[in-house]
């Protein structure tokens, strides 16, 4: 009976017009430090929103010592009509009064990207303007191609900075980063630095960082090497080089090396620096990890003299997957002695309301820092009637280890995936670059737990939405 109520619930809320969900935003937190063998208030902060759960306004206060919370400072947000924000405004609590500081406004063009974000700063009658970036050539991905920083000197924009960048394919990936100065006494542009990089299934394969010469011409400089196993895919190495201007060749200097348990989760990972031909083992780390592939400890150790020295250690305990405390430890020759001890607390909707921060010293405990957080449930649409694809289908149903997104468009975009589960708690987010044609995504469910979730995927673009139901069931 349990099984079929969800299921009329997923067909109430998933075909209605406007599907809606219930979300869980931090309206508050407060932050208390023990001093003298006594609690006192630190800081704390208020969040407002709007009915899209946008953030409004920041208003943070401290604790004075008259033991009472005083106004500090605030941030301001206004939007403009497609619900981008339009202005920061930040104010600072001056002598009773709220007095304007620094001002941030935000220029969009057809498509929602930004292309000219304005710094200004309150001289105690007006607004100066002080510092501006700017953003032109964006491609179809929403992906700028050139960025520039202008400094407002002496009544005049003065350029200070610039980057240019171009894209695998014009689409989402970065394939030359180039970096330059504004030259004051010749008015040119200097390069500083290019990073040229190339890739390996979407992942970053190799940098390389290349700076000019006397002649302003690009050599190279450094190389960072990214190397995977390809099923299931991971990182195996990172191997950082530097260019040998003499033999003309690149010279290791150091590398790192990462091993996987049988369920594809981090296990070992070891540093090591490049000497006399051979590389030498400096640092590892391991992690270990319980039934439900939670992470239970972590800790480091540092090559020296031929052993292996204890360094830093890590262990985690958890309460139906949450985790509830962690505790800290660094060696002391072949022991682990502990200095810290972190406690955690979670409401009902799994949103962590407090955290408890102590050290330890030759076993005598003594409290540093707290904090509370606090929530309000918001009710959020999750659909749109104009749906942004043509077709979209989720499969197999239930799922079990991943799932397959098939989806078809008329356009080039950029897609959010996200997931929720029945109490609206956001479970993953992923970003996907889409062609104008027919595409599988296949989404990762292994860290999801049996139940019935939300996924909303959602155009980047033109900011609408469509969401489809599914199930787990491992």
């Amino acid at each position: 009976m349990k099984r079929l109520f969800y299921i009329l619930l997923f067909s109430i809320t998933c075909t209605d017009l406007f599907a809606q969900t219930t979300v869980y935003k931090k309206i508050a937190q407060r932050r208390d430090d023990y001093t003298n063998n006594t609690w006192k208030g630190k800081d704390s902060i208020l969040y407002t929103y709007n009915n899209d759960t946008a953030l409004t306004s920041l208003h943070s206060l401290q604790f004075s010592a008259n033991n009472t919370w005083d106004n500090w400072y605030r941030y301001i947000y206004s939007f403009n009509a497609n619900g981008k924000v339009s202005t920061q405004l930040r104010e600072n609590w001056n002598a009773g009064n709220w007095v304007n500081n620094t001002l941030y406004t935000y220029s969009y063009d057809v498509n929602g990207n930004v292309t000219q974000l304005l710094y200004e700063v309150w001289n105690g009658n007006v607004w100066n303007a002080t510092g501006k970036i700017e953003y032109t050539g964006y491609n179809n991905y929403g992906k700028y191609q050139t960025e520039m920083v202008s400094a407002f000197v002496g009544g005049n924009w003065v350029f200070q900075s610039k980057r240019e960048r171009s894209y695998l394919n014009n689409q989402t990936l970065i394939t030359y980063d180039d970096k330059f100065n504004w030259n004051v006494t010749f008015n040119n542009w200097e390069k500083v630095e290019r990073l040229f990089n190339t890739y390996t299934q979407n992942e970053i394969g190799t940098i390389t960082r290349l700076i000019p010469d006397t002649g302003a011409n690009w050599v190279p400089k450094d190389k960072y090497i990214y190397n995977y196993n390809l099923n299931p895919f991971h990182l195996i190495e990172y191997i950082a080089q530097s260019y040998d201007t003499i033999t003309l060749s690149w010279q290791n200097i150091s590398r790192v090396t990462y091993t996987y348990t049988a369920n594809a989760l981090l296990d070992k990972t070891q540093n090591d620096m490049y000497a006399n031909n051979n590389w030498n083992a400096t640092a590892r780390a391991q992690y270990v990890y319980n039934a439900l592939d939670e992470k239970i400890e972590y800790f480091t150790e540092e090559y020296n003299m031929g052993n292996w020295d204890k360094n830093e250690r890590s262990t985690y305990s958890y309460t139906n997957s949450l985790l509830t405390e962690e505790n800290q430890f660094i060696g002391n020759g072949n022991s682990w002695i502990q200095n810290k001890k972190l406690q955690f607390d979670y409401d009902n909707n799994q949103n962590k309301i407090y955290e408890l921060n102590e050290n330890f010293n030759a076993g005598i405990v003594t409290p540093v820092a707290r904090a509370y957080y606090y929530y309000s449930s918001f009710v959020v649409q999750l659909n749109e009637n104009n749906k942004p694809f043509s077709s979209l289908i989720l499969y197999p149903n239930p799922a079990k280890q991943s799932i397959n997104l098939k989806l078809e468009s008329d356009k080039h975009s950029q897609i959010q995936i996200s997931i929720f589960d029945l109490v609206g708690k956001c479970k993953m987010v992923l970003t996907q670059p889409i062609l104008a044609t027919k595409q599988c995504i296949q989404i990762p469910c292994t860290s999801l737990q049996d139940g019935f979730y939300f996924a909303q995927i959602k155009d980047l673009q033109n900011h609408k939405q469509q969401t489809v139901s599914f199930q787990i069931q491992q």
